[in-house]
């Protein structure tokens, strides 16, 4: 789903969405009431810089404060 340009630790996906896109997407999602989130093929072991799983732990970020959002309305 993200594109490897910003997953340097995933599956090669070439036509992937951007970190931005993802992140929107996620929030826009849980402030409208989805609570369940799954994540796969984070690789940290092919990531020697950790992009993927810091950008992961900002994505799990993104869907609290849309939670949050959501249960302020």
């Amino acid at each position: 789903m993200l594109d490897v340009a910003f997953n340097p630790g995933g599956p090669i996906d070439t036509n992937g969405l951007s970190s931005y896109e993802l992140l929107t997407l996620v929030h826009e999602f849980t402030s409208r009431g989805i609570v369940g989130m799954d994540f796969v093929e984070v690789y940290p072991q092919q990531d020697p810089n950790d992009v993927s799983s810091h950008f992961a732990s900002t994505l799990a970020l993104y869907a609290l404060a849309g939670h949050v959002k959501a249960s302020k309305s």
